[in-house]
């Protein structure tokens, strides 16, 4: 049930054990919306990549930077996931990822069989380039700061997905490319629950294997979804999600 929200409802609803799930942002306009909210709220915080490369006229992949970093400095606990679109502009940048065990080879979508990856690609990038001359080092920083996933008891958060033939339920079998690019999470993956971005939908979802939780907020006319999830031990993780605008704060409880 979607019903009008205030700031003390999401207080009573939102625990201290859920985390809250900021999707793909793609610079979208209602990001500092999104981050007047969360920033407050009694759980944990998890971004799940493609803050960069606005997709959509009145987008702007800097000023998406700009209220996650004011997020990672109110709540320095944030876990921020890299998306193939972080992944792609570290690879511009001529740069080490950062986290240590990845490549930085230009990466495509799966089964595509180029190394081009998507025209909106590098939009940030291009956009900083033109307007500063080089990529300031903030900007660099917090992505590079960003991790392929995140692992708690009972979830597993990553960008893409697991479209792998290989039989497995650990995170570390999963290859980089499918953490940063797949679509899918196959039904033959039985590690912990997946919960994911990349992947577009009309509103977050819950699987028998996984969580998609892009729900476009960066889509012209579309509200800014984020997730409530619960890492406990029970089969249903979904709680809700809270719908932001620019002047409407609502909330989904799921029944």
């Amino acid at each position: 049930m979607l019903v009008d929200a205030t700031r003390r409802d999401l207080e009573r609803f939102v625990h201290r054990d859920d985390w809250i799930v900021i999707p793909d942002i793609h610079g979208s306009p209602l990001i500092q919306n999104v981050v007047d909210v969360v920033a407050s709220l009694p759980a944990k915080i998890v971004q799940l990549g493609d803050i960069i490369d606005a997709r959509q006229p009145g987008c702007s992949g800097e000023v998406a930077l700009g209220a996650v970093s004011c997020l990672v400095a109110a709540r320095p606990d944030t876990i921020l996931i890299r998306g193939n679109h972080e992944q792609e502009f570290i690879r511009r940048c001529g740069v080490d990822a950062g986290v240590g065990q990845e490549s930085t080879n230009s990466i495509s979508e799966p089964g595509d069989g180029t190394n081009a990856a998507h025209s909106d690609y590098n939009q940030t990038y291009d956009e900083l380039i033109a307007r500063y001359g080089h990529i300031p080092p903030q900007w660099l920083r917090l992505i590079r700061s960003s991790i392929y996933y995140h692992e708690t008891d009972h979830l597993l958060f990553l960008h893409g997905g697991y479209s792998s033939k290989v039989e497995t339920s650990a995170i570390q079998r999963i290859a980089m490319t499918d953490m940063l690019t797949s679509y899918c999470v196959r039904p033959s993956w039985h590690g912990k629950k997946i919960v994911r971005g990349h992947r577009l939908v009309d509103e977050p979802e819950e699987w028998i294997n996984h969580i998609s939780c892009d729900a476009g907020g960066w889509l012209p006319g579309r509200p800014f979804r984020i997730a409530i999830v619960s890492d406990s031990a029970a089969d249903q993780k979904l709680r809700g999600w809270i719908e932001v605008t620019k002047s409407t704060l609502k909330l989904w409880r799921m029944t």
